[in-house]
């Protein structure tokens, strides 16, 4: 069976700015592409004097025709990406997002969609969907940040540099292999990067640079586009994209456990900042088994 690109759209025209890059990679990644909307029931609203509070009830009619015009929708956009020679597959979900997308998606080897573009620390938050993907999703997540609606299109650039974010623990080196999988394809360049604190002692400098030695020697790709990089900074997510931003890569990469609250560890916060401060695509995984 041909792996699949699994791409959620919300029937907006902002969804479907991440279809250029879905397109590219699936052809880069030999897969298909599976589009998938979730419906929402359309519901009518009643009340009365014998019942307390509403009662919402399914309005057949105008639900069947939104379905219908919905997976008219997927049809329409699937047969003009098979135009470029890609396998599309379409499907229409009801039920809690979060959850109804990340069990669809456990055929899938990526799930790829749309973020907003804007630059700096002071971006406004993930959409929902995005954020519970990214927290409970064992499927690795690219999100990309398209372009805003007054810049004019430009074509998906390739990816010939890859930043892999790692902190020395053992689940943040678990994206090495998914980013590879992305990067590897176009031949990228990786660069393993680790933010040190500004006290950090010179045997915590050794350890540290050992430790992503290991992680290189574990590429498949040629060992001269492996480099392995530190940097001392008081703020790791801003180091991560500053350091993204001035050596030209272009996706970042890293690993999450996917906690939320205060339950949250360090490397988890760090990601979170990450993706609301980078202005270039990020790719985001979260081993199974970590929640």
């Amino acid at each position: 069976m041909q792996s699949t690109i699994l791409v959620p759209l919300d029937g907006s025209a902002f969804g479907e700015d991440v279809l250029p890059t879905a397109l590219m990679l699936a052809d880069q990644l030999k897969a298909g592409l599976h589009l998938v909307h979730i419906h929402e029931s359309i519901m009518l609203v009643y009340a009365n004097h014998l019942v307390i509070g509403q009662i919402p009830t399914l309005n057949t009619p105008l639900d069947d025709q939104c379905r219908a015009d919905e997976q008219t929708y997927l049809d329409r956009l699937a047969e003009q990406l098979r135009g470029a020679g890609i396998t599309v597959s379409t499907t229409m979900l009801t039920g809690p997002v979060g959850d109804t997308i990340g069990t669809a998606a456990a055929a899938d080897m990526l799930i790829v969609m749309s973020t907003h573009a804007r630059i700096g620390l002071n971006r406004t938050v993930l959409g929902s969907l995005a954020d519970e993907l990214i927290r409970h999703s064992a499927t690795p997540v690219l999100l990309v940040h398209v372009q805003p609606a007054d810049m004019p299109d430009l074509p998906v650039p390739p990816i010939n540099h890859v930043l892999i974010a790692l902190d020395g623990s053992a689940l943040s080196g678990q994206i090495v292999p998914v980013a590879e999988l992305v990067g590897g394809t176009f031949q990228a360049e990786f660069t393993l990067l680790h933010v040190l604190d500004q006290d950090s002692t010179s045997s915590q400098r050794a350890a540290m640079q050992n430790y992503l030695t290991a992680i290189a020697t574990k590429f498949a790709s040629d060992p001269a586009r492996v480099h392995t990089v530190m940097v001392t900074a008081d703020h790791p997510a801003n180091a991560v994209v500053d350091y993204a931003r001035q050596h030209n890569a272009d996706l970042i990469a890293l690993a999450t456990h996917g906690r939320s609250g205060l339950s949250r560890l360090v490397f988890g916060s760090v990601a979170d900042r990450i993706i609301h401060a980078a202005d270039r695509p990020v790719l985001i995984y979260r081993p199974e088994g970590h929640v």
